[in-house]
């Protein structure tokens, strides 16, 4: 599992529902991750809901009541990391952020595209390739007829 390339911009609200909500580092311990924070920061109420796609509702200010809906298809692992990954890079949580730096799955997703070879085409390969692709569409070449050598 990643976590996804872009979040969501937060939607400031007040009052919100603290119901069903758990703390910071309850939400690490569920995601698998060591809360790197200590003090008031770890107090923050986190709440997770389920639904289509992903959004993030938070009280105005640092200690407020956050609630994310996460992708229902997600089990509760999944869906904590996703939480957690929203707290850090949707909300701008340090303390969240600090926490799953380095996690595997805290990965974002490989962009899609070309993949990355490590080096540039020189003008020769990528002249070579489009005069391929041209051959090829017109129907033209030994690509055409099936004589791959």
């Amino acid at each position: 599992m990643s976590t996804p390339l872009f979040f969501p911009a937060p939607q400031y609200r007040e009052p919100l529902d603290p119901a069903r909500t758990i703390d910071l580092r309850e939400l690490c311990r569920r995601a698998g991750v060591t809360c790197k924070a200590s003090g008031s920061w770890i107090g923050r109420r986190v709440a997770i809901d389920r639904g289509r796609e992903l959004a993030i509702a938070a009280e105005p200010g640092g200690t407020g009541v956050v609630r994310v809906r996460v992708p229902a298809a997600l089990s509760s692992r999944d869906a904590s990391r996703w939480a957690l990954s929203a707290l850090a890079y949707g909300l701008m949580d340090v303390v969240a952020r600090e926490s799953i730096r380095g996690a595997d799955w805290a990965r974002p997703l490989a962009p899609r595209g070309r993949p990355a070879t490590g080096t540039a085409l020189s003008n020769r390969e990528r002249q070579r390739a489009y005069r391929r692709r041209r051959r090829v569409s017109r129907g033209r070449g030994p690509e055409a007829a099936g004589n791959t050598e």
